[in-house]
């Protein structure tokens, strides 16, 4: 879904802002954020990466 993507591409965003800041609260945040949305986040030395969990 498109909406579902772009709200997941901004909230990456957001999190690769607040680690640029050293702002780790905030970064957990919203990786909690993304967790919530079934998302999972994966940092790699070009940024982050990340998918939609299989559900079990």
């Amino acid at each position: 879904d498109e909406g579902v993507k772009a709200k997941v591409e901004a909230l990456i965003a957001a999190r690769a802002e607040a680690r640029a800041a050293k702002n780790w609260p905030e970064a957990d945040r919203i990786r909690v954020q993304l967790a919530e949305l079934n998302v999972e986040v994966m940092d790699g030395p070009t940024g982050a990466t990340w998918r939609i969990k299989e559900q079990a």
